[in-house]
């Protein structure tokens, strides 16, 4: 656990990170219901917190299929942050975990959450013998996406038996 100030007068928060199967984040979304009622899960249109979550794509991707994972980050309980890794449906890339998407709700931007978050893939890869393929949906703007190339250089300096590839396919080398 970390424990992040806002301000000296604020009180401490907690930080925490897990990772969370497809079964487990549709009952934080759905509770057992029908439609989502977390309604930070929905899309930003409709009043969702998250840019890159997207609710249609977990039930057809996620849900139907099954085999997503979702390392998250929480403040307090609350879900602040999370990542869409999807299993590589291919038989010949069983070893290969998609990057579908890197999150962070933007109340709580610029902490470092997302560093975080990716180092935490990092370790999920290494301690599952995987390689990472980043999705081109995993960053869709310029300026995130900068960041998360400086980050992932860094990680791959840091976990260098985890292997990671391109949207293409192709190796990435630090």
């Amino acid at each position: 656990m970390f424990g992040i100030e806002k301000n000296p007068s604020e009180q401490k928060e907690t930080l925490e990170f897990e990772i969370l199967n497809t079964k487990e984040l549709e009952q934080i979304i759905y509770q057992g219901e029908r439609i989502p009622q977390d309604k930070r899960f929905l899309s930003v249109e409709e009043g969702g917190v998250f840019r890159y979550f997207s609710i249609k794509d977990f039930l057809t991707d996620c849900l139907n299929l099954g085999d997503c994972i979702f390392p998250i980050a929480k403040i307090n309980g609350l879900i602040v942050g999370l990542v869409t890794l999807q299993k590589s449906p291919y038989k010949e890339q069983e070893d290969i975990i998609w990057v579908s998407g890197i999150d962070v709700d933007s109340k709580f931007r610029d902490r470092k959450i997302g560093k975080l978050l990716v180092e935490k893939i990092f370790q999920y890869a290494d301690d599952n013998n995987l390689t990472l393929q980043l999705s081109s949906y995993t960053i869709k703007d310029n300026e995130s996406r900068s960041k998360i190339r400086g980050i992932t250089k860094k990680m791959m300096e840091k976990y260098d038996k985890v292997k990671v590839l391109d949207s293409f396919g192709r190796a990435i080398l630090n």
